[in-house]
């Protein structure tokens, strides 16, 4: 395993030597152990009711993004009596947190009366959002009543946590809000909290080109995406083709290239799947493929949504991802179900390995 000492990304490939990011020569990955995100400590949160001290928190680098692997560092201030702590720990802590909504469908039946004055049962369905809120300990350090001096009026304490490795990154929208906080905890109530932007880098193994896709059937053709990379980071285009060979002569109507970003919650008997920020273009128009000859069609899709990057939750529970899917037309093929498409995730990342401090 080798990584990048500027952005820590990591690769796996012993022929890689540099960075695929920035071209920085790569090292020698120290070696981790570093528990997956399903390990993380789920706890229970709430807003502090009437304080026994004031708490405020510096960090020693507040205006700069942090990437995974990152250490911060920071100091944490009392202020005020702390005998009035006594019965309870401190602590300081790393915190990752989502808010999630699922969906309750009820279905509701009613009698009506048609026009002939027959009786027969109407049915519709009722919806009702539910708000999720998860909340893990990733990181930290218990502060306890022999740490305290003395009731002293005004304490300080240091700190230094590492964002592991494989930290999800923060998202933002309809249905799934997630983010990093570094929070000063009076049991399990919040005294204080700083909110940590995240940047997580495309993995080095997402920057190969090559064709891409699945394809369910290919009894007339089969397609794939020509595409320089699956991992993107936001604000850049994706390039790419689409290949198509057919077994035998036809004449295209068009080829209709969507990309989707889903959001996808997935609590038992209350799903809530939504898709967004769709762009769809038509390609290949009027277009002839003859058979056995691989033909090929440019397509290209801006990607200019912020804060929506591949995630998914420690639970497992909620997940985003993108899709790129390819469906070909013809005037000939009427039915539903005729028209061969191919479809592959693309990754999307909320940042490149650029940093400042």
């Amino acid at each position: 395993m080798k990584i990048c000492p500027t952005c820590r990304q990591q690769y796996e490939k012993p022929e890689q030597m540099f960075c695929s990011q920035d071209g920085t020569a790569l090292v020698a990955a120290p070696p981790q152990d570093e528990p997956p995100p399903g390990a993380w400590q789920k706890i229970n949160l709430q807003a502090a009711q009437n304080p026994p001290v004031e708490v405020s928190v510096e960090i020693e680098h507040p205006k700069r993004a942090y990437f995974p692997g990152d250490i911060i560092r920071g100091t944490v201030m009392l202020n005020g009596a702390s005998s009035s702590l006594s019965g309870q720990n401190l602590a300081i802590g790393l915190i990752y947190e989502e808010q999630y909504i699922s969906i309750i469908s009820q279905r509701v039946s009613s009698r009506s009366t048609d026009a002939w004055g027959k009786d027969y049962k109407d049915h519709e369905y009722h919806y009702t959002n539910v708000k999720n809120f998860d909340s893990y300990w990733v990181r930290g350090k218990q502060i306890t009543e022999t740490d305290l001096k003395g009731g002293a009026a005004r304490q300080t304490f240091d700190f230094a946590l590492q964002i592991p490795a494989n930290a999800v990154p923060p998202y933002t929208s309809e249905v799934i809000v997630s983010a990093w906080s570094i929070k000063v905890l009076y049991g399990s109530s919040v005294l204080h909290e700083i909110f940590i932007p995240l940047i997580v880098p495309p993995p080095g193994e997402m920057a190969q080109a090559g064709q891409y896709g699945t394809q369910e059937d290919e009894g007339r053709l089969t397609m794939r995406f020509a595409l320089p990379k699956l991992g993107y980071v936001e604000g850049e285009t994706i390039n790419g083709q689409i290949v198509a060979v057919a077994r035998e002569d036809m004449k295209l109507y068009r080829i209709v290239v969507k990309f989707e970003r889903h959001d996808e919650v997935n609590v038992p008997k209350q799903e809530n799947h939504k898709i967004f920020d769709t762009q769809t273009i038509n390609i290949a128009e009027n277009a002839v493929l003859r058979s056995g000859v691989a033909a090929a069609f440019d397509f290209s899709i801006p990607l200019h949504s912020p804060n929506h990057p591949t995630r998914q939750s420690p639970s497992g529970i909620n997940r985003s991802f993108c899709t790129l899917t390819a469906e070909i037309h013809r005037k000939t093929w009427i039915v539903i179900g005729e028209q061969p498409s191919v479809k592959t995730e693309i990754f999307f990342y909320n940042g490149n390995c650029l940093n400042q401090a």
